[in-house]
């Protein structure tokens, strides 16, 4: 089960956890990418969409880098960021 965030600031708090916790753990292109990603909202669906990409690339390209935590953190991130782009 995926964890629901209960606002956007709530969201938005996760996505700068993992990405501190990311460069923490010396994987600097991924926390770049998750912070490029994340520069994208706009508070427009196209912005929602750049980061939804942003951290599937992440997954794909740097998750077999992460730990059990950052890797559920980023599937959590991910699961809300679909929701948001394709209600």
């Amino acid at each position: 089960m995926n964890r629901e965030f209960k606002s956007n600031e709530e969201l938005f708090d996760a996505i700068r956890k993992l990405q501190n916790s990311v460069m923490i753990s010396d994987n600097k292109d991924a926390a770049r990418e998750i912070a490029d990603g994340f520069s994208c909202l706009n508070g427009l669906t196209d912005g929602w969409t750049l980061l939804m990409e942003a951290l599937e690339k992440v997954k794909i390209e740097h998750a077999n880098k992460f730990n059990k935590a950052q890797e559920k953190d980023l599937e959590d991130i991910i699961s809300c960021v679909k929701k948001v782009v394709y209600r």
